[in-house]
């Protein structure tokens, strides 16, 4: 019963992984097709990624307020 909850996570996990990775490899070359130059393009990724560990972080620092 355990190896298959495992399974099933480390599935989830790397599927979600992979759509990151290549989603975010051809964030830049859109941005840059879209007019924003190398500085924007590099500001506006690293924020993103910053929010996005940043919003991981929330629910376990707040399990009982109730938005998760």
């Amino acid at each position: 019963m355990k190896f298959q909850s495992n399974a099933a996570y480390t599935l989830s996990y790397s599927v979600y992984t992979i759509g990151y990775a290549a989603i975010l490899s051809y964030a830049s070359y859109y941005l840059l097709e879209c007019g924003y130059s190398n500085s924007e393009i590099g500001i506006l990724l690293a924020v993103s990624n910053i929010f996005a560990i940043l919003l991981q972080i929330a629910p376990g620092v707040f399990p009982s307020a109730g938005f998760w």
